[in-house]
């Protein structure tokens, strides 16, 4: 019999849904309608009504639970003495109403539903802001309204309960319910992470945790008492969240259908057999009738039905007088409440298939804990508000909305979408005309076939949204010059405007964007950014857990879209913690937990990429579709500029830290990345192979099982946090090519390692020069304050830093560097370093020209006017230079010009002509020098101006000219 019923209801629905469709009425109240009337006639119906009579005693605690899998509740706490307050407003009898009867019934009462206010406010255009409102003030207290059922339905049936005792199984029912439904949900989140394309498996594990939670919950002894609602509930949130990124793009319709199914049986069954029910024990006369059960008679009185809407205006008052006792609070946190949200929260707040659910329980329990008059009128109340709500509220919620101005449409909104149609119009036409010259299609019809596609319709509604335009502008003129008679007030007003106009921006082609464009193209760059998300995600281009943090950046930017998109300070406030990756990285290189703490580092910092990559790759696509908008190229660009500037900061951050600190990381996540499209292309290839019939079904599942190994393979490949020997480092840096390998081996004997966290100095300007370093991770800048240019140079892997210090005389270091990231450096004793130069002439002059750039800039005025050059030009000069060593008193003239770099020279003769040189800057400091003509280093020879010939004062390096050599070699 009751299989008959559930067969017979879902037919009933499906009838009811057709209606639906053609009348706009709406479904559930209708199926609650259809159900009183058949409780009413059942005993007229021979085989369907003792079907029907039989199923009054089902269990709706089935029915409860599956509906709870898919769907969140949506529960407000109004005030729970609302009963109370009717046993003076409306004089129910204490009787059959006691306080924890009361108690019992305001926490059904509670319970509400807002799918259907949320399908309203979608279809009326409201702000997603009050979606998001209304969403919200429902899960804040989601499954509070069930454990508070629970907890008065003890105290009814007359266990007695202190307070200390309510609060410990309050917090054991909805804590305990809650961190099963999330343990079962990771398990099952687990499960469907390892299936591949299965469908029908994934449907089974959602399936079957739901049914496991809930027995689990209600059945199986832990050792406190949990809600196994509220385990549903947990579960269902935690699955919708986490579980639901896991499945495939082709699991995920199946499922979707499925479980859409599962939510519409369920919810038709119950208002349907609540309309049975109480159609069976409201409109039939059983006053001489007992139930078999024994009880008492059934006394619903013409009474109660004034009552009801007592009931109704109460519960209505209730709701809103528990938001606006917190209308102080709620106005400056979350996103800020106004009064108008609250009427409509009020009022949205639908009864449906929740309540009703746990008053059939309540109507079902033939127990001595409730009287036959508490059974029935309990359901009848709560089967009451559902229907008058659904009928009035959710039918009239529109009007309010409206009536509140909370969805007017913008001129903005309206223009965009004739755009839009213009351009529909303008393409259907387009491909119309191309079909025109198919040899195929010559006896078309063509003014019919506009009418067919709905051109004229288009056009129609084009117009329309034109006059509507108009209309508004109207009424906007109006409403501005009725707010301003005075015609000099309005005149002042206006020029504040443009003088604050002027004051915001220099830009003046900014100041002519009109705002409301801005706001309106940025919500639709923004849900093209969302859609393009998911698109990655299903090409496997991203982790679910990055597209879950992806799509809160984009509600983070959709829930401030009438500001600046500033996506990049949400994630940059998520991926910016230094100090978990500092603990990581020191942890790695421990002997037993080395290589957790290396997977997990791994792990990080692949997520990290991960996300800002598809971050990168998305707005970049969406800034393409964006151009394809109709709207003006201003706001275009305003809107592309915005979307620019964030994913700047993105690139930055990859190539500026996470290249530079995790090299190995960057590579092995690019190589899967590229693996993983690889393959995908590999499936959709084989996929259409199989279509067009190129390969057989057994050759089809080999190679796809074949495609699916190796993208498991790729998701166990991890990165090898091995450093190559530090002799084999250095041998591959040109500097220590020049050390002997005995030698080499006691430097490195002698080095250090050394660590510099992020905007750290590793030398400081001005210290004692002790250690010349080499960078091992991580990227340093160099700088110095003393240079008449700034001095900035950007030091990698690899580099050698203050490398000039070893053929310099300073005895400090003329320059600082800053780590740019977490640096690691090879510390070398600088005096070990120098005695090798001394003994090695080709490393000198190798010291000699690595640290010439760096000279010029150090001794800028010493070095004029080479120094004056251009960076570029002296770089290119450096190869074309040779340098040169001479003894003490060996005479010297410069033909070709040249760079006195170490030690002094004097002028031996001097004498004048067209083809000598003319000595640039010397460093004369006595009176003796000067008589001596004395030139000390670092001075500068331009050949070809005036000739000296110069004795060696004490031996030195001159930087020469490659054609002075050449010369040399021609004598």
């Amino acid at each position: 019999m009751i299989v008959f019923f559930l067969f017979g209801g879902l037919a009933i629905s499906g009838l009811v849904r057709e209606m639906n469709k053609k009348t706009g009425i709406p479904y559930t109240p209708m199926l609650f309608i259809i159900g009183i009337f058949i409780g009413k006639f059942y005993q007229e119906m021979g085989l369907l009504g003792q079907s029907i009579y039989s199923i009054r005693n089902i269990d709706p605690h089935g029915i409860l639970m599956i509906f709870y899998l898919y769907q969140y509740l949506k529960g407000d706490l109004i005030v729970t003495g609302i009963l109370s307050k009717n046993n003076r407003v409306l004089q129910y009898d204490d009787s059959y109403y006691s306080w924890s009867g009361a108690f019992m019934f305001g926490s059904i009462l509670s319970c509400t539903d807002t799918v259907a206010v949320l399908a309203l406010l979608k279809e009326v255009g409201a702000p997603k802001k009050l979606n998001s409102l209304i969403e919200g003030e429902s899960l804040l207290n989601d499954g509070t309204c069930m454990v508070l059922f629970e907890i008065s339905s003890k105290m009814v049936k007359g266990q007695q309960m202190l307070i200390f005792d309510i609060i410990k199984l309050f917090l054991t029912l909805t804590v305990g319910g809650a961190l099963l439904g999330i343990f079962i949900g990771l398990i099952a989140s687990f499960w469907i992470g390892r299936i591949h394309n299965d469908a029908i498996l994934t449907v089974n594990v959602t399936f079957i945790a739901a049914y496991l939670c809930f027995f689990i919950a209600e059945n199986v002894d832990l050792g406190i008492q949990i809600s196994g609602i509220m385990a549903l509930v947990s579960l269902g949130l935690f699955m919708s969240i986490f579980g639901k990124t896991k499945i495939s793009i082709e699991e995920e319709k199946t499922v979707h259908i499925f479980w859409k199914y599962v939510v519409y049986a369920a919810e038709s069954i119950i208002f349907l057999l609540a309309g049975i029910i109480v159609g069976i024990r409201v409109l039939n006369n059983l006053n001489n009738e007992s139930f078999s059960n024994g009880q008492d008679q059934y006394t619903i009185i013409q009474q109660d039905y004034f009552k009801l809407f007592g009931l109704y205006i109460c519960m209505i008052l209730s709701r809103f007088g528990s938001i606006a006792l917190v209308m102080k609070w709620l106005r400056k946190w979350g996103y800020g409440l106004s009064w108008k949200d609250v009427y409509v929260l009020t009022y949205g707040g639908l009864r449906g298939a929740i309540g009703i659910s746990f008053a059939l329980i309540v109507a079902n329990d033939y127990t001595d804990a409730y009287s036959q008059k508490f059974r029935d009128i309990v359901l009848f109340d709560m089967a009451g508000n559902a229907l008058l709500t659904l009928i009035i509220n959710s039918t009239t919620a529109g009007v309010l909305i409206k009536s509140l101005g909370l969805c007017v449409i913008s001129n903005v909104r309206q223009k965009t979408f004739m755009y839009f149609l213009e351009g529909l119009k303008e393409d259907t036409i387009r491909k119309m005309n191309l079909l025109k010259n198919n040899q195929y299609l010559q006896m078309v019809n063509w003014n019919g076939v506009k009418d067919l596609i709905g051109i004229p319709e288009y056009e129609k509604k084009i117009q329309q949204i034109e006059v509507d335009i108009q209309k508004r502008e109207k009424e906007e003129d109006i409403n501005i010059k009725l707010a301003h008679k005075n015609p000099i007030e309005l005149e002042l007003i206006k020029q504040k405007e443009i003088l604050k106009l002027e004051n915001e921006s220099a830009d003046s082609s900014q100041n002519l964007i009109d705002e409301d464009m801005v706001v309106e193209c940025r919500n639709r760059y923004l849900i093209a950014l969302k859609g393009i998300y998911w698109i990655q995600f299903e090409k496997q281009q991203c982790s679910s857990n990055a597209l879950l943090l992806l799509i809160e950046s984009v509600n983070w930017d959709i829930d401030t879209q009438n500001q600046r998109m500033n996506s990049w300070e949400f994630l940059s406030n998520y991926i910016n913690n230094p100090f978990y990756i500092q603990i990581l990285f020191y942890l790695k290189t421990w002997p037993i937990i080395g290589e957790i703490a290396g997977n997990m580092l791994f792990n990080h910092i692949s997520h990290i990429y991960d996300v800002l990559s598809t971050y990168i790759e998305a707005h970049e696509s969406a800034e393409e579709v964006i151009k394809e908008f109709r709207i003006q190229e201003q706001v275009q660009a305003y809107i592309v500029r915005e979307s620019y500037d964030n994913r700047l900061m993105a690139e930055e951050y990859i190539q500026n830290y996470l290249h530079i600190s995790f090299p190995e990381i960057s590579k092995m996540i690019q190589t899967k990345k590229a693996a993983f499209s690889l393959l995908e292309s590999q499936r959709k290839l084989l996929e259409d192979s199989i279509r067009l019939g190129q390969i057989d079904d057994k050759q089809f599942k080999t190679v796809k099982n074949h495609i699916e190994k190796h993208q498991l393979k790729l998701d166990n490949i991890k990165p090898s946090w091995k450093s190559p020997p530090v002799k084999e480092f250095l041998k591959n840096i040109k500097f220590f090519e020049f050390i002997p390998d005995v030698m080499l081996d006691k430097i490195i004997y002698e080095s250090i390692e050394i660590i510099i966290e992020k905007d750290n100095y590793i030398v400081k300007e001005g210290e004692r020069a002790k250690y010349l370093f080499v960078i091992t991770r991580g990227r340093a800048t160099e700088i110095c304050t003393q240079t008449f240019y700034t001095y900035n140079e950007n030091k990698l892997i690899g580099n050698v830093l203050f490398i000039h210090q070893l053929v310099l005389p300073e005895l400090r270091y003329l320059t600082s560097c800053i780590a740019d990231a977490m640096v690691y450096v090879l510390a070398f004793p600088l005096q070990s370093l120098q005695n090798i130069i001394k003994m090695n002439q080709q490393m000198e002059d190798y010291v000699w020209q690595q640290s010439f750039m760096t000279i010029t800039q150090l001794y800028y005025n010493q070095l004029k006017p080479l120094s004056n050059l251009n960076k570029q030009i002296i770089k290119d000069l450096i190869p074309q230079m040779r340098f040169a060593k001479y003894k003490k008193n060996q005479t010297i003239d410069f033909q070709h010009g040249g760079v006195l770099l170490k030690g002094n020279v004097y002028k031996k003769d001097m004498h004048n002509t067209n083809s000598g040189f003319q000595i640039i800057k010397d460093c004369i400091k006595t009176k003796e020098q000067q008589d001596k003509q004395l030139i000390q280093s670092f001075a500068v020879f331009l050949p070809h101006t005036v000739q000296y010939l110069y004795t060696i004062d004490s031996n030195y390096i001159i930087k020469e000219s490659k054609q002075a050599e050449e010369d040399e070699q021609k004598q």
